[in-house]
């Protein structure tokens, strides 16, 4: 497929996370109990379906801690393409991953897991972005650790490398880098993600060099 060619205008970067809607809000929790990340990983190598699913949960915030509750406050759930999860995984809809797919300079490096997200008697299937590879993206000069590890404080990217890629993770900072939610999306393909009204989503800049 060819590559696309970015204007200097796009060479933005922007990290990715859910949007905060409150202290009551509805949540997706995986139905099975997640004991150990590099088992999944293993257990996902030759395969792009997920072996459990995730059902809608209500979720409270307060003082106290967080409430969860099988006994839904609301019977009305809005399917957002960007999915909070009890994982912390990307979980997203078809039409965010299409959208992602056609805004990818390099389309080698990442693969997607299905899954089944139920909510009440309603059943959709959702994506998870899974690398193939890790990203060499930092600019480790002026990139802030914790002392003597490779635990990111502050991420800065290297202009350069991460032209290369239209989504990415800053990999030093996790162990377990192949499902992860720390991701960061250019310009364009942030501007086809609101343009096309994706929802449950915000964007914040960060630093390349």
């Amino acid at each position: 497929m060819e590559r696309l060619t970015l204007s200097w205008m796009e060479l933005k970067y922007y990290f990715l996370s859910w949007k905060h809607v409150g202290n009551r809000h509805k949540v997706v929790y995986s139905d099975v109990k997640i004991e150990s990340m590099s088992e999944v990983i293993k257990r996902l190598t030759d395969t792009f379906v997920l072996y459990f699913d995730f059902n809608v949960k209500d979720s409270l915030e307060t003082k106290n801690g967080l409430i969860v509750n099988d006994l839904l406050f609301s019977p009305k759930h809005e399917w957002l393409d960007y999915l909070p999860n009890n994982l912390a995984w990307p979980l997203m809809s078809e039409k965010m991953k299409s959208i992602i797919i056609e805004s990818l300079i390099d389309h080698d490096y990442i693969d997607w897991i299905s899954t089944n997200v139920k909510f009440d008697n309603e059943q959709r299937t959702y994506y998870i972005l899974k690398f193939k590879k890790k990203t060499d993206v930092l600019d480790f000069q002026k990139t802030m650790f914790v002392a003597n590890t490779t635990v990111i404080i502050k991420p800065v990217f290297s202009e350069k490398k991460v032209s290369n890629y239209s989504i990415f993770i800053a990999p030093a900072e996790y162990d377990h880098w192949q499902i992860n939610s720390g991701l960061y999306v250019s310009e364009h393909l942030k501007r086809n993600l609101q343009k096309a009204k994706c929802t449950g989503m915000e964007f914040s800049q960060t630093k390349t060099s």
